[in-house]
């Protein structure tokens, strides 16, 4: 992504990382594994739309550099994400890892 490239997202069940932020759709190919053979029309179809695609790389790489070129603030940001999320992932109860980080029992 950050050299223009658009990935090819093949997925059933798969999370993608910061998905309630990155509408991969825009920025990426996404195609299910049963539509595998799909992709090389896809290809061919986004190359004959020069604005789409270059609108597809500008952001990518976007999402690129506010998300995955990791800076001192984006290794903060991650943190923190994981960390707010934590109490609804794991059990809340006597916990020590989820009281050291939240400070709630």
């Amino acid at each position: 992504m950050e050299a223009g490239l658009i990935p090819i997202i093949v997925r059933e069940e798969l999370v993608l990382p910061f998905v309630d932020l990155i509408r991969w759709g825009d920025r990426s190919l996404v195609v299910k594994f049963g539509e595998i053979s799909s992709i090389p029309r896809l290809v061919e179809e986004l190359m004959l739309k020069p604005t789409k695609l270059m609108e597809m790389q500008r952001r990518g790489q976007e999402a690129y550099y506010q998300f995955f070129h990791f800076r001192e603030s984006h290794y903060h940001y991650a943190f923190l994400t994981a960390f707010q999320r934590a109490p609804k992932i794991l059990a809340m109860g006597n916990n020590p890892a989820v009281t050291a980080v939240t400070g709630q029992q």
